[in-house]
């Protein structure tokens, strides 16, 4: 019983960006995903899949457009 608690806990340690990518709805949550999953044994990878799951989300633009061509 013991084991399965910690491979659960050691999964969600190392799905944790792509969980949180997931989460927030990031615009990039897919290539976050992949390279989490593919690369995220590497610590550097990881982390940068970390910080990349909590950037900003892409603002979006509201064009108006009040017919005054010239």
């Amino acid at each position: 019983m013991e084991h399965i608690f910690i491979t659960l806990l050691t999964l969600s340690a190392y799905f944790l960006p792509s969980l949180i990518a997931i989460v927030r709805k990031h615009h990039n949550a897919i290539p976050i995903v992949l390279t989490n999953t593919l690369l995220g044994w590497t610590i550097i990878i990881w982390l940068v899949a970390l910080i990349w799951a909590f950037t900003n989300q892409k603002a979006t633009q509201v064009i108006i457009n009040n017919g005054a061509a010239k």
